[in-house]
């Protein structure tokens, strides 16, 4: 199965498996190419990722921000 539509299937089976057991939570899906070379998972979305549905964009992605770039990921 191509990448993309098996990251769309697992999206959409995440979704449903969290409006089922965790009433008002809301998962944030990563963002980036598919394949990549390095992956960053976050513990828990804060309440401006969870609003935004993006990741590491509320106070812990800014630091995560500034520390990586000053880091060496490529």
């Amino acid at each position: 199965m191509d990448p993309f539509k098996r990251k769309e299937a697992l999206r959409r089976s995440i979704a449903r498996a969290c409006a089922v057991s965790f009433s008002g939570s809301v998962p944030v899906f990563g963002e980036g190419p598919i394949p990549c070379r390095l992956m960053v998972i976050g513990e828990a979305p804060g309440r401006d990722e969870a609003r935004l549905g993006r990741p590491f964009v509320g106070k812990g992605g800014s630091r995560f921000s500034w520390v990586s770039s000053r880091g060496r990921w490529a």
